[in-house]
Parts: C-alpha cells; structure tokens; sequence
C-alpha cells in the first residue's frame, strides 16, 4: 500500500509547483491546465482508495447490558454500524476459511437467525486460538458453540 501513496503523492506534486506556478504569474494557466488535470484524476484515483483502505478498521462491540451487538466498518471518516438485538444471536461458531493461496484462516462468528449475515468477530491462524476464543466468548454471552471446522473443504482439481 505504501507504494501507491507515494505514487499518488508523486502524481500530485506536479500539480502543486504548476499551481504555484500560475498563482504567481510565471506561466498562463491555459498552458497547464490540461496536464494538471489529468495529474490532479490519477493522484486522487489512487490515493484516496489506497489511504481508506490503509486506515480502514473493523470491530465489533457487544453489550450484555444493552442486550446489544454492533458490528463496526471504518474506512477513514466513513463509518458504517450495524446493530442487532443480542437475543438475535444463536450461537458463536468456529469456521475454516483458505484462500487462493492455501492460507489458512479460522473465523468466529455470531451467527443469528436464516438469512442473515453471521458477525465476523475474530480471525485467527490457528484451530486453537479460534477454538479458545470461541469458547470463551460463548461462556460469557451463554450461548451454544458450535466447531464447524471438521467440515474443511476439499481442494479444488
């Protein structure tokens, strides 16, 4: 990511000299505003989406005495929360996860009731922090666990 806001920066320091340049008279605008323009569409086409994606952040909170679990997507200044009653939860399950490159990820999740999205709560690369965490979080809000992980999908042919 860090490349991508140097490029970005690399793309919009031109378009800050040329600026300069015309506010104190030494070119016409009309000589640069072309190029300035095209600059000024790539430094913000690739780093605004780089940055938000650099302090881009994900939680998730839970409040036993609200009877409340809100799930958290903050990219920068935008911030998207979605709440849902605690008693809309059924159970915290462990799940395994491999990407395109054979890594793999074991998840936990609250999983409320048929047709919605489970509250990712955690990623861990191990059965056993994911396991341990799992457990636990499912003593303290005093629900089911469920270990969906002896269900590893086979690999691809």
């Amino acid at each position: 990511m860090v490349p991508f806001i140097f490029m970005a920066g690399y793309l919009l320091y031109p378009v800050i000299l040329s600026v300069r340049d015309v506010l104190f008279g030494l070119t016409a605008e009309r000589d640069v505003i072309g190029a300035q323009l095209l600059f000024l569409f790539l430094g913000l086409a690739i780093g605004v989406p780089t940055l938000a994606a650099f302090l881009m952040r994900a939680f998730v909170t839970i409040e036993v005495d609200k009877d409340l679990v809100t799930s958290v997507r903050q990219f920068a200044f935008l911030k998207f929360a979605f709440t849902r009653p605690l008693s809309d939860i059924q159970y915290v399950r462990n799940t395994w996860e491999q990407d395109h490159n054979d890594v793999s990820t074991y998840n936990v999740d609250l999983v409320g009731t048929i047709g919605q999205e489970p509250i990712l709560v955690r990623v861990c690369k191990t059965r056993k922090d994911s396991e341990d965490i799992a457990r636990e979080l499912a003593a303290m809000l005093k629900l089911p666990f469920k270990d969906e992980t002896q269900e590893e999908p086979e690999a691809d042919c």
